[in-house]
């Protein structure tokens, strides 16, 4: 066997026996490799060293970004969880704080946070943009089909740096707010999505946790008014 610089594709289990199912899509011609590690990696690592060697650092490479990963998304969700424990109150305020905090977390330089219209369906309201000044908007949107649109934003003199993503924030199968994150260098990965996601979750309880002291808050002036 030649050893030729290669690309991999591998599932791999070293020190357990048990077994795992992957599906494998190849874009141009590939050789499948089979190795049974508890019984054939020695004596391949004896006839072919370089390709061993070749595969072993591969297979270091993908579980040191792994590991890197899972840090990142402990940490996000430490940080998270820690600026909402010291919210003695959930009003917009701290709500822009903790949208500063994710800004800071995933290293953008714009986060933007929009909340839907109520009264009018596929009309969304800017709230904050850290882009701004001033940050506090009140922009009006229309998504058509309640979908999130850059062109929408460009169309309201809303800027937006080179890459950008956001997410949903669902509340009762209903978009009710989106989190727009966007920044000038690098794409963003399917790490930092995955943080998103993640961190949408803890978003959309704080605002549910507002929406509650404000309904409570109405309930008992109302009671004191009578």
């Amino acid at each position: 066997m030649k050893n030729h610089r290669v690309k991999y594709c591998m599932r791999m289990i070293f020190f357990r026996k048990s077994r795992k199912k992957v599906s494998i899509k190849a874009n141009s011609t590939t050789t499948l490799l089979f190795i049974n590690a508890q019984q054939d990696f020695k004596r391949f690592n004896i006839a072919y060293p370089l390709l061993a060697q070749e595969i072993l650092l591969h297979i270091i490479n993908i579980t040191n970004s792994r590991l890197n990963e899972s840090n990142n998304e402990i940490t996000a969700s430490y940080e998270i969880s820690s600026v909402i424990s010291q919210m003695k109150q959930i009003h917009s305020k701290s709500i822009n704080v903790l949208l500063d905090t994710i800004q800071y977390i995933l290293w953008v330089e714009q986060i933007i946070f929009i909340e839907k219209n109520v009264a009018l369906d596929d009309y969304f309201i800017v709230r904050y943009d850290s882009w701004e000044e001033k940050k506090i908007k009140n922009t009006v949107l229309n998504f058509k089909d309640k979908d999130f649109s850059v062109k929408e934003l460009e169309k309201n003199d809303i800027a937006v740096l080179k890459h950008v993503t956001f997410t949903r924030l669902i509340l009762w199968d209903i978009n009710y707010w989106y989190i727009i994150i966007s920044r000038n260098q690098n794409f963003f990965n399917e790490n930092e999505e995955k943080i998103l996601q993640n961190i949408a979750t803890s978003f959309v309880w704080v605002i549910r946790q507002k929406e509650i002291q404000k309904d409570q808050k109405n309930k008992l002036s109302l009671k004191n008014n009578f």
